[in-house]
């Protein structure tokens, strides 16, 4: 796991005090789900952490 994916995954400043995440639902069909469960299983990811990683990297490279 490279450092990138460890922020993405690892605890990180935003847990609440009783160490939970906050909750987001995203609408996908049942083929992007499996087609994103399986890149993100590639790399040692949950879906959770892979979506996190691929918005920071989105926001960066895009300059928002």
């Amino acid at each position: 796991m490279t450092a990138e994916h460890e922020k993405a995954v690892l605890p990180d400043t935003g847990r609440k005090k009783n160490g939970t995440r906050a909750t987001a639902l995203v609408s996908m069909t049942d083929k992007e789900k499996a087609r994103f469960t399986e890149k993100a299983q590639e790399h040692g990811l949950s879906l959770s952490a892979f979506f996190r990683l691929a918005a920071d990297e989105y926001i960066k490279n895009h300059d928002w």
